[in-house]
């Protein structure tokens, strides 16, 4: 749970900044698989600045305590391992390869230090530089509205036909046709 939060907190602070009031996540991202290659899908709910990450979600967070970590008492710091990218949709549905190149005019983001040293809680993001075997991962997004989570790992991948995604559906992550959760997510977005 609190690398979920962590995730969700890091990846907010990258695409835009918190509410009081945020909207609670919609179905509107889900993973394909073309030629071999994991994809992002996102439905953008029409406008705004939108972003795709993924994160590994296998164990929580370490997180620095003062007076522990290394042997000379010095605090350690929480990994958080993840990849993201940002920018302005062009379409209606995005389409990113996972760890793949950004599209047109969107960046990838760069480590950083969320919560500096010393303090409680203090974690670092670090490049997600590929998808391991065993390793479960969570795909997030969020363009006007943040996405459910996608959770998966690379043995998903051949289970995902040409026409069909993992996508969100009441809570866990299952195998649609992807002209459905399309469906689905527009119908989400007009609400």
């Amino acid at each position: 749970m609190r690398r979920r939060l962590a995730a969700v907190a890091a990846f907010a602070l990258a695409v835009g900044t918190l509410t009081a009031c945020t909207p609670a996540p919609e179905p509107i991202v889900a993973l394909a698989v073309h030629g071999g290659r994991p994809i992002a899908v996102l439905v953008t709910c029409g406008g705004g600045s939108a972003g795709i990450s993924v994160y590994e979600n296998d164990k929580p967070i370490p997180t620095a305590t003062p007076g522990s970590g290394e042997p000379d008492g010095t605090p350690t710091m929480g990994r958080h391992v993840s990849w993201s990218v940002h920018g302005d949709p062009t379409t209606e549905i995005v389409e990113v390869e996972l760890l793949g190149p950004p599209p047109h005019g969107w960046t990838t983001e760069k480590p950083h230090v969320v919560i500096g040293l010393p303090t409680p809680g203090a974690f670092e993001v670090v490049p997600l530089a590929a998808l391991q075997p065993g390793v479960r991962y969570s795909l997030v997004g969020s363009s006007r509205r943040y996405a459910v989570d996608v959770d998966f790992t690379t043995a998903d991948f051949d289970r995902i036909g040409p026409d069909q995604v993992l996508a969100p559906d009441d809570g866990v992550t299952v195998l649609m046709p992807r002209a459905e959760f399309e469906e689905n997510a527009r119908e989400t977005c007009e609400r």
